[in-house]
Order: structure tokens, then sequence, then C-alpha cells
């Protein structure tokens, strides 16, 4: 339970909270069923929902201690920085409302931050989907090689990078980040779609001086199925952030610290044929003829066949595309 003294609370736990009625339950439930946990508050931040969602938080709030704030729909990262302003406790704990953490998750936490009390360390734990989904061969190559985790590349206890600063499980001192180095709350399309605010947050801690250690014991599962149309939309996009991201960081760099030539190539990240032969590869499958059947079949295969390489052409493809159409029109500019 959540300590009722401001001064003595160790974790102040940020959920922002958009359009999940049905797992939400879940997600909240399981952070009030910690074992072992340190001292916490728990912040759901409403980021404009509908009114399904509304209610059930309406629920959640009478059932369990928790603080709700509300705003209009400003992204995720507007959403965190809410949280932030008004946590009061000493470690800001990240989670998503659709991620079930473990008995166990909060306590992981807090032995980190024990073990590691200097400002600049911060704890990256490890998700992966909910025990009890069906995980079809599409939704476990997002995990081993696709574009949504990449814990396979991390090593227990080790330093980890930018690439790995995921806020569905993460934990840092609130006195390193408060007031000046909050997220960037303008990575967020007219079309409501976010994404790169957390790599774009590690990226920029990591220059302050950001130590982030991957402390797999804190572990939570991802209650939200994916399918190839929806990955393939959500890649399109962020083919058009992707110009924002790059015009805030001009040195930007998605290599990760421990790309190893084995690793690469396992999870099809190989770069043995060259810059000039993989922009030949590209132009060819760009062709408008191919994609259609190379969609259709990934998607007949999705629910069957672990076929990785055709997976990452096709959502590689939706990237691409995205990316030659240009910038988004920014939320901000609609106002």
């Amino acid at each position: 339970m959540a300590a009722k003294s401001s001064s003595s609370l160790f974790f102040s736990v940020i959920m922002p909270s958009y359009n999940r009625p049905t797992v939400l339950p879940r997600a909240v439930g399981a952070i009030f069923r910690q074992q072992k946990a340190p001292s916490y508050e728990v912040i759901i931040v409403d980021d404009g929902s509908n009114e399904a969602t509304k209610k059930v938080l309406q629920k959640l709030k009478k059932k369990f201690p928790l603080r709700l704030l509300e705003q209009e729909n400003a992204g995720p990262a507007a959403a965190r920085n809410r949280g932030i302003a008004a946590a009061r406790g000493k470690i800001l704990l990240f989670i998503q409302d659709d991620i079930i953490a473990a008995p166990n998750f909060l306590a992981a936490h807090g032995e980190f931050h024990r073990r590691y009390p200097q400002q600049q360390y911060a704890a990256v734990g490890f998700t992966t989907w909910a025990d009890y989904l069906t995980v079809t061969p599409f939704m476990h190559w997002l995990e081993h090689g696709g574009p949504q985790f990449d814990y396979d590349r991390l090593r227990a206890g080790e330093e980890a990078d930018h690439l790995a600063f995921y806020t569905s499980n993460l934990s840092l001192k609130r006195a390193f980040v408060w007031p000046d180095s909050l997220m960037d709350e303008t990575l967020f399309t007219a079309s409501g779609i976010s994404g790169y605010e957390d790599t774009e947050w590690g990226w920029r801690l990591q220059k302050k001086g950001l130590r982030l250690y991957y402390w797999p014991t804190a572990q939570a599962g991802h209650d939200h199925p994916q399918t190839l149309a929806q990955v393939c939309r959500r890649r399109y996009f962020l083919g058009r952030l992707s110009h924002l991201l790059f015009q805030r960081h001009p040195d930007f760099s998605w290599q990760g610290k421990r790309e190893t030539w084995r690793y690469r190539w396992r999870y099809g990240k190989s770069g043995f044929l060259g810059e000039k032969w993989r922009y030949y590869l590209s132009f060819w499958l760009n062709c408008p003829g191919l994609m259609p059947f190379l969609r259709w079949l990934a998607e007949k295969a999705e629910k069957r066949y672990y076929w990785p390489l055709l997976y990452k052409l096709v959502c590689a493809y939706y990237y691409r595309r995205g990316r030659s159409e240009g910038p988004p029109a920014a939320r901000l500019a609609e106002k």
C-alpha cells in the first residue's frame, strides 16, 4: 500500500492511461498487490480517454488509494511529465496501462536503487508478453529481432544504452530529471500518434550523465496483442516521426552497445550487403507490385509461421514509406 506520509515515500509509480478500459483494472490491481515493496504512491494520468475508460478509472479510484490526474489528450510524454511534477517519491517508476507487474516488481526496482543510490543511476526491467496471452509467431518476432523490445542483446546487471530506455518498466531518481530534464512533448502528431519520446529522453539523459542498467528481476507482462497490420501502421508513422527526432538530434544513433556480429546475423540486422547493395534491395522491395504480395504472405503466415525476414521486410517497407513522405503535422501546430 502507498504510504500516508509523503516525506517517507520511496517510489512514485507513474502510469499514463489512454483508452484501455479492459486491461486497466488488471494493470492497476497488480501494482497494489506488490510483495515486500518499499513505500510508494500510484499516480495515474488520464490522457483524455474516452468515457468508458473514465468510468473504469473512477471505480479504481474508489477501490485503491491512487492519485488520478486528468488532462486533454496530449500524448504519453505530456502525461508522464504531469506525473513527474506531481510525484512525491524519491524514485520515479514508469509503467504503462497495459503492463502487468509481477508481485516482486517494486521490490526488485527498490533493490537496485538501494544498491546504487547515486542520482545518475537508473534501471530498466524485463517486459515480455503476459503469460496468459496466445503469442503468435509474429508477436514472438517483435520481441526477438523485431521493433518492440530488444532484450536479447542486454546482459543482466550491465549497463544499457538509450535504445533500451523503455518507459514501460523503468525507474530513475526524480532529482536527476526534475525540473529541467523532462520528456519532449512535441513528438506527438496531429493524428494522435506518438513515438520515440522515451528513446529521445534516454539519449538526452545519457548525455547528461545517466547510467542505465538492465535489471531483469523487475519483471512485467505486456497485455497488448499485436497484429502485422497494427505494427505496419505504427511503423509508417514512426518513419515520419523520425524526421522530428533527427531535427532535434542530428547526431542521434541507432547503434546499440552490444550488437555483436552473431547478434546482428541472428536477428536480421547484419550489414553484410553494404550500404550500396542495401539501397538497391530497398529500391527493389519498394516496387508497387511486390510489396502487396509480401504483405499478403506475411498476414497469412503471422499466426502460423516464424518467418522473421519476411516480417522485417514488410515492416521496414512501411517505415521507409513514412520516411519518404516527410515529417507529420505537429499537434501543437494544429491548435
